[in-house]
């Protein structure tokens, strides 16, 4: 509910109703919406760690795990109304603990990024720190609302990705890559 119509359109009465409880049974749960928020944010962070180490788990090749981790990102902001970043300002809590695992998001990133260039999937003369923020350019550019009222998910998250990915990849990633765009166009 938080993350499809922002928290500030989210009161207890509608989180205790679709859960079908009394509101003073959730207040006894929770004494507020930031703190409501906040475990839902937990959950959250730990549910996407575990589909993380299952795409891990699922793909050998550092590219190969990557894409499915871009894929995951993705969707996930994908989902989430604009509305739901716009006003995390009134929550302070609930945003560090928001900008805390957007971190780990970036540092994961990174990791990879490192692992692939020493994997030989990445060139090594690429300056790590500008492809970081390229990422963080496509992700707003493949969320952003008239983009996405434009074309559909798939073609912004593939392209994004390959597009990037493409201008940093070795002959060897490149291979990976083209076998990525294949599959996703069956």
């Amino acid at each position: 509910m938080f993350m499809k119509d922002g928290y500030l359109a989210v009161r207890m009465d509608d989180v205790a109703a679709r859960l079908s409880m009394s509101k003073r049974t959730l207040y006894e749960m929770f004494s507020n919406k930031e703190q409501l928020l906040t475990e839902c944010m937990e959950i959250h962070s730990r549910y996407m760690a575990k589909r993380i180490a299952d795409a891990v788990k699922e793909n050998e090749d550092i590219l190969s795990i990557m894409l499915r981790y871009i894929e995951i990102v993705v969707a996930e902001s994908h989902n989430t109304n604009r509305i739901f970043f716009d006003s995390m300002d009134k929550y302070p809590k609930f945003k560090e603990l928001f900008m805390r695992h957007m971190e780990s998001v970036r540092s994961r990133m990174r990791e990879y990024l490192e692992l692939g260039v020493s994997q030989g999937v990445f060139r090594d003369d690429v300056n790590m720190d500008v492809v970081m923020q390229a990422f963080a350019v496509m992700g707003r550019l493949a969320n952003n609302e008239e983009m996405k009222r434009q074309y559909p998910y798939e073609q912004l998250v593939n392209d994004s990705i390959v597009l990037l990915l493409r201008g940093i990849a070795s002959p060897k990633g490149m291979e990976v890559l083209e076998e990525y765009r294949y599959k996703n166009r069956q």
